[in-house]
C-alpha cells in the first residue's frame, strides 16, 4: 500500500503545468516492478510486485490512476488509487 501511495504523492508533488509531463495531451502508463521484503536470511524475495501508473487527461484536469499488484503468500493483492488534479491543485497559486 505504501508503494501505491507513494508514487501518487510523488505525482502531486509535480507542479501542474500541462503540457509539460506527465500531464501531456496523451495518456502515459507506465510500469515498475518492485521487490518488497527479503526472507530472513536475506536469500529471496518473499513479496514481489509491480505499480502500474496512468495519468490520463479529462475535461477538468487530469486522472491519475496507481494500482499495485503484489502476491504474498500466493495470495494475489490489488490497491488502487486515483486521485485528479488541475489548475486549483497547487496551493501556491
Amino acid at each position: 500500500m505504501s508503494l501505491v501511495s507513494g508514487t501518487m504523492e510523488e505525482l502531486r508533488g509535480y507542479e501542474y503545468n500541462p503540457p509539460v509531463d506527465p500531464f501531456g495531451l496523451e495518456s502515459v502508463t507506465t510500469t515498475n516492478t518492485h521487490d518488497i521484503a527479503l526472507s530472513n536470511d536475506g536469500t529471496s524475495y518473499l513479496i514481489q510486485g509491480m505499480v502500474v501508473t496512468t495519468v490520463e487527461p479529462v475535461s477538468y484536469g487530469h486522472l491519475i490512476t496507481v494500482t499495485g499488484y503484489f502476491t504474498n503468500w500466493n495470495l494475489p493483492y490489488t490497491v488502487t488509487l486515483q486521485n485528479v488534479l488541475n489548475s486549483y491543485s497547487n496551493p501556491d497559486e
